[in-house]
């Protein structure tokens, strides 16, 4: 079986208000079938409703002071509640045939994370690990003491959960990398091999954010394991016996449909098993539709589901085990659009054909006002990526030359009659960028601008004026028109009409002589646009495309 899925942000096991009945029901309604937790001794401060109740596997002391509310923890006490839900969650995914990720120990990242962790001197009331520094609790020789804690949670968990067919474990979500020292991943990962019972459940190796071959593959590995990356890894470790896995696509946009195209890519360059992480979900919105909410750059929701659900259905088509990724078999005469191919040779092969996102440059300039329901203060957010500048109320707010995610905002008074103006201009460089803006009563709670809460220069037009430049300087005006809401990001990628009523390709697959059945499928829905039938003497056979906006799929069976 092929694992895919949409999962949420690594938090259902610590928080107990997330449902995670309705979340795993939603997961099997989508055809998803693996699920991704953490232990809990990495927290990741966002906002979210994960600190509302939150279950780690030790006790709280009866000592106030954890920074994220309640008491500070007792390392030396093991919270049963813990492993009683742990266990819960994985029984209730195997009767629905998902497959559960447990990630025992997770790297820290920056100073904001290692703040949240129980491991913290300053979160716990055990005076033994009081001089710990965050990049030794992963090490055979500065822990402290820690690796003996480490090794114990690696036993109670395995015994917990030794029962369950559907869990596949990683050590940890970086290895080897910079918080995680070589050797003692090693140790750990031999540690978790050996205590475990007969059968043995699948082991994971995680090859961290490495950017070529990994320096060594563990004698018992089940998968090797990739975070941080992108889909042209997997030709260091594909062919090798062992299943690739991606366990998140992040630093990759996650909206519609860049994130289907990541997962795509992916999965038809050979990994078996791939998890897009979505940022929508939480104890709230169990089912990943945080829409009152701004998605964040690596969001989700269920237009991203819905591709990634059609990506399942496609593969789960096909005999994908018997085949094997070659990209070489296509070539386009126009270098807008890129591919990756499985194959099964003179049998089966599948080609997602999708636009280069390369191809982007262009500047946009939003003009207007903003006009809020209600009088009183109101919070103006600019989210932007790229180059921008950003004006409100005649007064530049924010400016930037560089590229990188930036959140702008400005406090400002509606008297309830004179709209606000301003001007954002950003530059499209990059399937990265965009340009959006929200305005809130508080900071929480926003909602993005639409034509409802915008005027025209005019004042009366109802929607946002906006003008595109390309070019060589990018001055050269290419398109006027009203706009019904300011949230724009890179999705044909091209903004301009005339080039997204032409978007079809000729492309030339290398085929061996026989009959097939051909199929134009539909990435987002997996519906099947046309089916023909084509006999053929060898070589390269000339396929023309229907009219597609973004991405397509070719299936040729024999």
């Amino acid at each position: 079986m092929i694992l895919i899925s949409s999962t949420e942000h690594y938090f259902a096991m610590v928080n107990r208000k997330f449902d995670y009945a309705s979340y795993l029901d939603y997961l099997k309604s989508r055809g998803f079938n693996v699920a991704s937790l953490m232990s809990g001794i990495f927290l990741e401060p966002s906002g979210d409703s994960q600190w509302e109740d939150l279950l780690i596997p030790w006790q709280r002391s009866a000592v106030e002071g954890y920074k994220y509310g309640g008491n500070k923890f007792d390392l030396t006490k093991w919270d049963e509640n813990y492993f009683d839900r742990l266990e819960e969650i994985v029984a209730y995914a195997s009767e629905r045939d998902i497959f559960v990720n447990y990630i025992f120990f997770t790297p820290f990242f920056d100073d904001h994370k290692w703040h949240a962790t129980p491991l913290n001197p300053s979160n716990n009331v055990n005076a033994e690990f009081e001089k710990i520094q965050p990049f030794d609790i992963y090490t055979l020789d500065k822990h402290l003491g820690l690796l003996d804690l480490q090794k114990e949670l690696i036993r109670r968990v395995t015994q917990r959960l030794k029962k369950y067919p559907n869990v596949f474990y990683e050590v940890t979500f970086d290895g080897g990398a910079n918080w995680t020292k070589p050797d003692w991943h090693r140790y750990m990962f031999n540690y978790l091999y050996d205590n475990m019972d007969e059968p043995k459940q699948l082991i994971a190796q995680n090859a961290g954010n490495v950017r070529g071959p990994i320096s060594e593959v563990f004698e018992n590995a089940s998968a090797i394991s990739y975070r941080f990356t992108n889909e042209t890894m997997f030709e260091h470790v594909y062919g090798k016996g062992l299943p690739v896995f991606m366990g998140e696509h992040t630093f990759y946009p996650g909206w519609e449909p860049f994130a289907r195209r990541h997962a795509y890519h992916t999965v038809l360059r050979g990994c078996g098993a791939y998890t897009h992480v979505d940022f929508t979900y939480n104890a709230r919105y169990p089912l990943g539709n945080n829409a009152p909410y701004p998605r964040s750059l690596f969001g989700g929701g269920p237009e991203v589901h819905l591709g990634i659900e059609a990506l399942a259905k496609i593969m789960n088509d096909c005999d994908f085990y018997k085949m094997l990724p070659n990209k070489q078999l296509i070539t386009f005469t126009n270098t807008l659009f890129e591919t990756a191919v499985l194959e099964n040779p003179g049998n089966e092969y599948l080609a997602y054909i999708s636009v280069n996102p390369a191809g982007i440059n262009y500047k946009v300039n939003y003009k207007g006002f903003i006009k809020p329901h209600n009088e009183g203060w109101h919070h103006i957010k600019a989210n932007t990526r790229g180059t921008i500048l950003f004006k409100l109320a005649n007064k530049v707010v924010a400016q930037s030359t560089t590229n990188g995610q930036y959140n702008h905002t400005e406090k400002i008074w509606y008297n309830g009659k004179d709209p606000i103006p301003f001007e954002l201009e950003s530059v499209m460089e990059t399937y990265w960028d965009e340009a959006r803006i929200f305005i809130g009563a508080d900071t929480l709670y926003e909602e993005a601008l639409t034509k409802d809460l915008l005027l025209c220069t005019d004042k009366k037009t109802q929607g946002v004026e906006a003008t595109y430049y390309t070019g060589e300087k990018l001055d050269e005006k290419r398109v006027w028109r009203v706009e019904e809401t300011l949230h724009h990001k890179v999705v044909n990628p091209s903004p301009f009409v005339e080039e997204n009523q032409v978007r079809k390709t000729s492309l030339n697959f290398l085929l061996p002589a026989g009959k097939y059945h051909c199929q134009w499928i539909d990435a987002q829905t997996a519906s099947v646009i046309n089916e023909f039938e084509i006999e053929h003497t060898g070589g390269q056979y000339l396929f023309r495309s229907p009219v597609f906006v973004f991405d397509i799929i070719l299936k040729i069976k024999k």
